[in-house]
């Protein structure tokens, strides 16, 4: 009888169990609001503001050595907006940005990000020691410019491990 409650139990436990693959989230590190309707996780030890602003929002977060640099500031001479520009369809196979130095910079990797079996995300990056990434996320049913990264190569896995906390609130 006492095997047959907890067998009952047990599979009662697991129907009432939701898979979330909204995101992977991370212990030990820190969640902070990114746009007005969603929020990020970073390491606690980062710098900067996070999402700040008063005539909209911006952001910024940088890792103490300065090897991962996280950044949006999507502004007109009025305010600023949570995104920028949406990404062209079809979805291209490279984008061309202009970096911190004004170098022409040609994004031509790309990294897909999914919640809830939709690509939710989709992350341009070049591959040089000093690498300019791009992410695009999907608000409201389309791409837009939602984060300019900078970052150190070997840092990959992390910025990968960054953007896949985002998550709406």
């Amino acid at each position: 009888m006492n095997k047959i409650i907890l067998f009952f139990l047990l599979i009662f436990s697991l129907i009432g169990c939701e898979k979330n693959d909204n995101s992977t989230l991370i212990g030990g590190w820190t969640e902070i609001d990114f746009k007005s309707n969603y929020t990020i996780q970073v390491p606690k030890t980062y710098l900067g503001y996070g999402m700040n602003g008063f005539e909209g929002n911006t952001f910024s977060k940088s890792s103490p050595d300065g090897k991962i640099q996280l950044s949006y500031l999507y502004c007109n001479s009025l305010s600023c907006f949570d995104f920028g520009n949406s990404l062209e369809f079809p979805i291209p196979t490279s984008i061309q940005i202009q970096n911190n130095y004004s170098e022409i910079v040609t994004l031509n990797h790309i990294e897909y990000f999914q919640q809830n079996s939709q690509t939710t995300g989709i992350f341009y990056f070049s591959k040089r020691d000093t690498a300019n990434g791009r992410l695009y996320w999907k608000d409201n049913g389309t791409f837009k410019d939602a984060l300019e990264v900078e970052f150190n190569i070997a840092k990959l896995d992390t910025v990968n491990k960054i953007i896949g906390t985002i998550r709406r609130k």
